[in-house]
């Protein structure tokens, strides 16, 4: 007996988180390359354990046990933060004819979804936001990049022009306290500045681009540093002042932060009180940066 089964079925309904997961990650960089985790409070809490500093050890023979101060221990927590947008479509549109968009309604959610995601990116990287509770007029903000940095491993440059001795003097400080980053990214007005000062002639600096022999190339992918080579990544929701010219350098290793949900993505059909079809997307997540010494920024950089 023949019959149909979902395998032969094409236009079959996605789960609406493979539909967020899946909606343009090169536009929300950040979160792509982080990990995920699950969380039960909406202040949640982790441990960063330090091993103890180098030193001499020489026992004598048959000497005592020697007298060992713990580990350090220190406690790190932040806030979640509720994330939502609204499709409403009312009884006419819903039933509009418009060329190429028959599911209007699946239609608004997905481009809802996206913006969702956008904004939790630019919660994360784009305002450098601390953790705060929730408020008479405001939502709760979970903290973002910029406020899980260890304050060692931050530059100010107040508005002075980018320089390849202040990147290599973050790489180094983050190498030398245990840590690996692999990434540099910043908004693409910053990156210019960084590509410029990477390649300038005086710098001597060499860049290698091969097989290129009819593309003008004027870009640098891959920086390879004095401890190590790390990834220069283009973001536009990194935090930029389009009115100063001033933006900021995020420079770390992805596999120490996680997108930490409490809820996940969830629509919900609103109760209708008109002519008019409603519907929720709502998530609520939290920023978590395993150990505040991996990471480095550089902020307030002139483009």
């Amino acid at each position: 007996m023949a019959f149909q089964t979902t395998s032969a079925q094409t236009a079959q309904h996605k789960d609406l988180s493979d539909i967020v997961e899946n909606i343009s990650p090169e536009k929300t960089p950040f979160i792509s390359l982080i990990g995920k985790g699950k969380i039960e409070n909406v202040i949640f809490y982790w441990a960063e354990e330090e091993l103890a500093a180098v030193g001499q050890n020489a026992a004598k023979e048959g000497a005592d046990a020697r007298e060992h101060a713990d580990n350090l221990l220190t406690e790190r927590s932040n806030r979640t933060q509720i994330f939502t947008k609204t499709v409403r479509l009312s009884g006419s549109s819903m039933v509009n004819s418009i060329a190429g968009n028959k599911q209007k309604l699946a239609n608004q959610v997905e481009l809802r979804a996206k913006e969702l995601k956008r904004d939790m990116e630019y919660a994360f990287v784009g305002t450098a936001q601390a953790s705060t509770a929730e408020t008479a007029t405001v939502g709760r903000l979970t903290a973002g990049f910029q406020a899980q940095v260890d304050a060692a491993n931050v530059i100010d440059k107040a508005g002075a022009a980018f320089s390849v001795a202040d990147l290599d003097e973050v790489l180094t400080r983050i190498f030398v306290a245990g840590g690996t980053p692999e990434y540099v990214m910043c908004h693409p007005r910053i990156r210019n500045a960084i590509v410029t000062a990477l390649t300038a002639g005086t710098n001597g600096y060499v860049v290698r681009d091969i097989g290129h022999d009819k593309k003008v190339v004027n870009d640098v992918m891959v920086y390879a540093s004095p401890v190590g080579e790390v990834k220069l990544i283009n973001n536009e929701l990194v935090k930029f002042d389009v009115s100063t010219g001033e933006g900021d350098i995020l420079i770390f290793d992805s596999s120490m932060w996680s997108v930490e949900t409490i809820r996940p993505y969830e629509l919900t059909e609103l109760a209708k009180t008109g002519d008019y079809e409603a519907r929720q997307l709502v998530t609520e997540v939290g920023l978590k940066n395993k150990a505040y010494k991996s990471a480095g920024l550089i902020t307030d950089v002139i483009a």
